[in-house]
């Protein structure tokens, strides 16, 4: 079931990339209203981290999303953390 507040901030296009690595930028659509850890997969698979090495030995996620060097909350929609389209976000190891 979607959110229903995720309509009111609609997708916004964020530059991605691995481990502080420029040269590995994608240009990826994300829904701003949404919880980053409902496209967190979706957003690894497209930088070539198979499903299988998204979660650690734990089960839990292996890798976090960063903006300007700060973590991005798991159960926090991009808009609530001010990501806006344009931004450039980091994925790091957990």
């Amino acid at each position: 079931m979607a959110y229903p507040y995720s309509n009111l901030y609609g997708d916004i296009t964020v530059s991605v990339i691995l481990a502080g690595d420029s040269s590995s930028a994608k240009a990826i659509d994300v829904a701003a209203g949404l919880p980053v850890v409902d496209q967190l997969a979706d957003i690894l698979i497209r930088h070539g981290i198979t499903k299988a090495a998204t979660l650690n030995a734990n089960g839990q996620f292996a890798y976090k999303l960063q903006k300007d060097a700060t973590d991005l909350t798991y159960g926090e929609t991009f808009a609530q953390q001010g990501v806006h389209d344009g931004d450039t976000l980091d994925i790091v190891t957990a």
